[in-house]
């Protein structure tokens, strides 16, 4: 089993999540010029290496794209582009599934943090928080769970 296409898209996905989370925490940017590069980079990647079809690699990445568009434009400030591309990114390293279960995680991660930072009062229910810490910690958790599962561990 050739087990090199996913090194290379854990470690091209590592080394853009840096600046995307220290843009995120410092300034609560993800920067476009990371993002979409890598997600040409996947898609490319995932075609010609991994030998997947032109449909099978761009058909989550719409579907990411209409869904979370769709939580965009709904949120009403909630969550930004730089949000969306995150995860178009991400569905384009990794597919779809690994993505919503992510999302999960994140969605329960940071909700939990915001929750704790109220109670001590810390922050508002007025004060943003950058999502991508959360989200890459449930990509990795994800995938961590998923390494687990297929070592039979």
């Amino acid at each position: 089993i050739f087990t090199a296409p996913p090194l290379f898209i854990i470690i091209v996905y590592l080394l853009c999540a840096v600046p995307i989370l220290v843009m995120d925490i410092r300034h609560m940017i993800i920067p476009d010029i990371v993002v979409y590069p890598a997600t040409l980079l996947f898609i490319l990647f995932r075609i010609f290496f991994e030998q997947h079809s032109l449909l099978r690699v761009l058909m989550p990445v719409v579907i990411c794209l209409v869904l979370a568009s769709s939580v965009f434009f709904l949120a009403r400030g909630g969550v930004g582009w730089g949000d969306v591309s995150l995860l178009i990114m991400s569905t384009s390293a990794f597919g779809g599934l690994i993505v919503i279960a992510a999302v999960f995680v994140a969605i329960l991660l940071s909700a939990s943090w915001a929750s704790a930072m109220l109670l001590v009062g810390l922050v508002k229910r007025s004060t943003p928080i950058p999502w991508a810490p959360f989200f890459f910690a449930g990509i990795a958790s994800v995938l961590i769970l998923k390494l687990f599962i297929s070592l039979k561990v």
